[in-house]
């Protein structure tokens, strides 16, 4: 869909695709909502030479200033390069979008990336075995909230040189790193775009999650300053808190460790699987 205004894609079957499931390009205000889309790989040569599966392929993807979409509902699935992927390298971002309600399953590579835009929601998601749950990169003003991410080989959440990023009410279990702020060194000259040095890790809000057996830590904050984390919970993780390099300013309170009330397990359990089950 390009260059479009108000449409809607609903209840379609998109899969096996190269490249995209569903695609929009230029296309704002409009709304993705009910579809499945699973299978959307192409494969091209890396740096090394070597061919391999990925290459900015997506189930779902925003593209060239795609804002204010609504993604809703939908089953992404199995074999997906991407899950869903708003890319932004050097042209307009995807701003104000809403990615909620959708069950995110199985990607190649990250369940939601996004970079470089601000004003985007993922809100209310399921999403399970994956590389990374949720990707951030050069960002401000995002919400990441009241998501289920699980069995992740990696990160459930990890959000580099980004700012003004608020990650609340998540149930993050069993990635090496349930949250991970941070910040590192980055030539210009690779984005031509973008003043990279204003873009440190600073000034996030990371609050009421609950983050459970992840093999590294429940929170990392490696080179990010001035966050607020609080009202936390936390439950058999190898570390509950790790900070690394500078993180001064970083206020940590209110946050609760130990063992997670065993009705609350059993209740997140059983709603995981009933939603799994119908789809969600």
């Amino acid at each position: 869909m390009r260059t479009s205004s108000s449409i809607s894609i609903n209840s379609n079957d998109s899969s096996n695709n190269s490249a995209w499931g569903i695609n929009l390009v230029q296309t704002t205000n409009s709304q993705i909502a009910g579809n499945t889309t699973n299978g959307n790989v192409r494969y091209c040569t890396w740096g090394a030479g070597v061919v391999g599966p990925g290459c900015d392929a997506g189930g779902i993807t925003l593209q060239d200033g795609s804002n204010g979409n609504r993604i809703l509902n939908n089953e992404v699935g199995s074999g997906n390069g991407n899950g869903i992927f708003i890319k932004a390298h050097g042209v307009p971002c995807g701003n104000n979008n809403v990615i909620a309600g959708n069950h995110i399953h199985d990607i190649m590579y990250n369940a939601v990336e996004l970079g470089f835009c601000t004003g985007n929601q993922i809100v209310g998601n399921n999403i399970h075995n994956s590389i990374d749950g949720i990707w951030m990169g050069f960002a401000k003003g995002n919400v990441i909230k009241d998501n289920t991410i699980a069995n992740m080989n990696n990160h459930g959440v990890i959000v580099l040189n980004s700012f003004e990023i608020e990650v609340s009410g998540n149930q993050i279990i069993n990635a090496r790193d349930g949250i991970y702020f941070f910040w590192e060194q980055k030539n210009p000259g690779d984005f031509w775009w973008l003043d990279v040095n204003q873009f440190a890790s600073r000034n996030n809000r990371i609050f009421s999650n609950t983050l459970r057996d992840n093999a590294g830590s429940g929170i990392f904050l490696e080179n990010s300053t001035d966050n607020e984390v609080h009202n936390n919970v936390f439950a058999n993780n190898a570390k509950n808190i790790k900070l690394k390099g500078n993180t001064n300013g970083n206020e940590i309170r209110d946050n609760q460790e130990g063992r997670v009330a065993e009705g609350f397990v059993k209740k997140f359990l059983q709603n995981f699987f009933t939603n799994l089950s119908a789809g969600l």
